[in-house]
């Protein structure tokens, strides 16, 4: 990658450590081309975090490799709990996932890639995937290279969009699901 980038934190409370949240130069310092970001989490724990989708025209696809994600709730709302080895965002989409960590302790990717939903030859978009590591702390050997998410859609599956948006319920109730 040639280009600076940053991650943000916004909405969680971080007290006396502002340092995740805010413009690059201002609060944090950018994340610099070939060098990476690693999530430090302790074995055991369920940890909630907010995932944004802040690019402009693109919907994507997010994965932890080896790691399930229960969606707890989308665009500040609630919703009824569910399972999936993937997410996918629409555009300046929201979503509050619980991450419980409880695998080998080592190094996982975690990824998102560009999913598009209309032809690749109109879009014409950069199939690049982002990625940053999730590393638990503990006495282990690090690994070579992390574990890639294998569950993590191709850029033009479809199937995968529907499976995963078909399984969205609110809390309203058991007569509107």
């Amino acid at each position: 990658m040639q280009y600076d980038i940053c991650s943000h934190r916004h909405k969680i409370k971080q007290p006396r450590n502002p340092w995740l949240d805010g413009p690059e130069y201002i609060t944090q310092c950018p994340i610099e081309p070939e060098s990476t970001y690693r999530w430090v989490v302790d074995y055991g724990k369920a940890y909630l975090v907010r995932i944004v989708n802040a690019t402009m025209d693109t919907e994507l696809f997010f994965g932890i490799a080896n790691h399930s994600l229960t969606v707890v709730g989308m665009d500040e709302n609630y919703e009824k709990p569910i399972l999936s080895d993937y997410l996918v965002m629409s555009l300046g989409q929201t979503m509050d996932v619980l991450v419980t960590t409880n695998q080998s302790l080592s190094h996982y990717y975690v990824a998102i890639r560009q999913y598009d939903s209309v032809r690749p030859d109109v879009t014409n978009y950069n199939q690049t995937n982002a990625t940053t590591i999730l590393m638990y702390n503990g006495n282990y050997t690090t690994p070579d290279h992390p574990t890639y998410p294998s569950t993590l859609p191709s850029y033009e599956d479809f199937r995968s969009d529907d499976r995963f948006l078909d399984r969205l319920r609110s809390l309203a109730s058991t007569d509107h699901p």
